[in-house]
């Protein structure tokens, strides 16, 4: 049998453009953008195995016989895991993917996980597919449990998608189900038509769709520093509350910015803070910096270790002067940062700790570099609920 690849080489396009486009971006380091990088991935290769699997199957003698098994087989495994991706992807739209539903979303993936056993053991069984004697390919006796398993997970997205919609925008709810409905249309006429090739473009035009419905990385960013905004890292502090909580971060802020705008001017000022901003970012390389106030920045980082390197390269290199135009100028600057405290879990109180340290700072002078611990948290604690009780 000849197959019609076409479709299958224009999905790669499609998702080609969209990977390049997704993965040069400065993006938030969040489960969404995880997720979906891993989606275009996945279609990818899909796209790609389809059509080399097609070819390995129409000139089997042309190739080793290993080579159709190993092309197959990951091309299966693509097949079987992206439903649950798309399945994961909602459940995260929909604010689902928290401790509390820990255990029922870990349940609803035992199919999957029954299915990757039987994929795991198709070279021996044969049950998705195998290759007879004169290396011709046959569908196994268990295929059709892909399909069932496929309409399972696009139940329960559907599910997911209705139940829940109010934490969806409209855009993404009528895209989501777009993604479905040309997944299903394709491998249905796959299934009459095994010659026709559709399943990677469906994917491919719908994961268009969604990268279409997905906040432009512009838009997460302040205006002036080009860092990300207040917005983006009340989304991100939204998420880690319902995952491992904030625990590893620095917040460094300017001592005299004002001054400094007086002294320059507003123009050279604004100039000194995008020079002063970058290389922030550079030093905080491993980390993600946001525009917490006007001259205070919060940078997250994902563990101690690499909060502790961008202390030591922060203390190294940040008191130096700038050169601005024909004017040279210092930037002072203060530094706090965590050091073995519990995971903060609402944003509220990461800013009450923010306001107090910073607040403690300047009582201190310029350019101070302070801890915060557990037992500086627990002060500012007991103090916000003593003046709360007054």
């Amino acid at each position: 049998m000849l197959y019609n690849i076409s479709y299958e080489i224009a999905g790669v396009i499609l998702t080609t453009v969209v990977g390049v486009h997704f993965f040069r971006e400065e993006r938030l380091r969040n489960v969404q953008n995880a997720l979906f990088g891993v989606f275009i991935i996945f279609i990818l290769m899909a796209c790609l195995l389809d059509v080399a699997g097609a070819i390995t199957i129409s000139y089997p003698h042309a190739v080793p016989l290993y080579v159709n098994w190993v092309v197959n087989q990951l091309f299966y495994f693509c097949q079987i895991t992206l439903p649950v991706l798309l399945y994961l992807f909602v459940l995260n739209l929909s604010q689902l993917m928290t401790p509390r539903h820990k255990k029922i979303i870990l349940w609803s993936l035992v199919p999957y996980g029954l299915e990757l056993l039987i994929w795991l053991a198709n070279p021996l069984t044969g049950h998705f597919f195998y290759f007879a004697s004169d290396f011709s390919y046959h569908r196994g006796v268990l295929l059709w449990l892909l399909y069932v398993v496929l309409f399972q997970y696009f139940f329960l997205t559907a599910v997911a998608l209705f139940k829940y919609q109010s934490a969806l925008r409209r855009d993404q709810h009528y895209t989501v189900l777009s993604f479905m409905v040309f997944s299903l249309i394709a491998v249905l006429i796959n299934k009459w038509n095994p010659e026709l090739l559709l399943t990677g473009f469906a994917a491919s035009l719908a994961l268009v769709m969604t990268y279409l419905t997905l906040k432009n990385p512009v838009e997460a960013q302040d205006d002036l520093t080009r860092v990300f905004n207040r917005t983006s890292l009340s989304n991100v502090i939204k998420e880690r509350e319902v995952l491992a909580g904030t625990k590893d971060f620095a917040v460094v802020s300017l001592d005299d910015f004002n001054g400094i705008s007086k002294l320059l001017g507003v123009e050279k000022a604004h100039q000194l803070l995008l020079m002063w901003t970058n290389h922030l970012k550079e030093i905080a390389e491993n980390g993600q910096v946001f525009r917490y106030t006007g001259d205070i920045f919060l940078i997250l980082f994902e563990g101690n270790r690499e909060l502790l390197e961008f202390v030591e390269l922060y203390t190294k290199r940040m008191a130096f002067p700038w050169n601005v135009g024909d004017m040279e100028a210092v930037v002072s600057a203060s530094l706090y940062y965590t050091r073995n405290i519990p995971p903060i879990r609402k944003e509220d109180r990461l800013a009450l700790i923010i306001d107090q340290m910073i607040s403690k700072g300047k009582e201190i002078g310029n350019r101070v570099v302070m801890t915060i611990d557990e037992v500086a948290i627990q002060e500012i604690l007991r103090q916000y609920h003593v003046e709360q009780a007054l």
